[in-house]
């Protein structure tokens, strides 16, 4: 299948990524490594009139400890998590699904935050993020633009 048409623009920061957002409100799509967005535009069951690549935002790649905790960016590859000592050691069940995720070439370049997006079902990020009792933060240009916490309960 071929996508709908649709315009590209590529932020250089963050603060440029969530200005484009504004202004293209929810006809925006944010691409990173498109593994679980490209094949939803190919079957035209996602539209968007504009992507926004943010994929090499490197500042929004990063596995680190934080205050006691584990911080994930968002443009973190499957590859990264899986490998990275200090998700083995926070959060271990979160650090073998990344493992498992697709293919190499899958893992190496689809993203945490496109899998949790887009709900991709070969990465059960929210439901893993819940079980290790992560806390999702998000940047949005505004309130109704954010996604809520992951909750245990939710997992079948």
């Amino acid at each position: 299948m071929i996508p709908a048409s649709f315009d590209y623009l590529r932020a250089g920061s963050v603060a440029e990524a969530i200005i484009m957002l504004s202004d293209h409100g929810d006809e925006a799509k944010l691409l990173a490594g498109g593994h679980s967005l490209l094949p939803l535009m190919k079957f035209r069951l996602a539209t968007p009139a504009v992507l926004i690549d943010i994929g090499q935002l490197r500042d929004l790649s990063y596995v680190r400890e934080e205050g006691g905790h584990v911080a994930i960016g968002a443009l973190t590859r499957h590859h990264d998590i899986a490998n990275s000592p200090e998700v083995r050691a926070a959060a271990p069940v979160l650090a073998h699904v990344a493992g498992q995720v697709g293919d190499p070439q899958v893992r190496h370049r689809g993203t945490l935050g496109g899998s949790v997006a887009h709900g991709d079902s070969q990465f059960e990020t929210r439901e893993e993020c819940a079980d290790d009792h992560a806390i999702e933060h998000m940047f949005a240009s505004s309130p109704d633009r954010m996604a809520p916490p992951p909750r245990a309960s939710s997992r079948k």
